[in-house]
């Protein structure tokens, strides 16, 4: 699923959670949403790689967006953004 940067800064001022840098840039631009594990996405750039940095270029890994108590057991920290599966309810069609 493709979508926009700002189009995730509107969705997710409908869910709960800590979504710090998720803040509406100028020149908006697409992101592609892959499933990470259950219940969770990774936004990656458009064509599927990882986006290592927020807009403000601060660092990102998948530990910052996924609670401790919902990780898989399995879970390897590395870089990203991870949000939960529902922000797709919020998102324009």
């Amino acid at each position: 699923m493709t979508t926009t940067w700002n189009a995730l800064c509107v969705a997710l001022e409908n869910i709960e959670g800590n979504f710090d840098g998720f803040i509406p840039v100028e020149e908006d631009f697409e992101v592609a949403l892959k499933p990470l594990f259950p219940g969770w996405l990774e936004v990656c750039r458009e064509d599927g790689d990882t986006l290592y940095f927020l807009p403000d270029s601060r660092p990102t890994s998948l530990g910052d967006w996924i609670p401790r108590e919902e990780r898989p057991e399995n879970f390897f920290d590395r870089e990203g953004i991870a949000l939960p599966e529902k922000v797709r309810e919020y998102l324009p069609e």
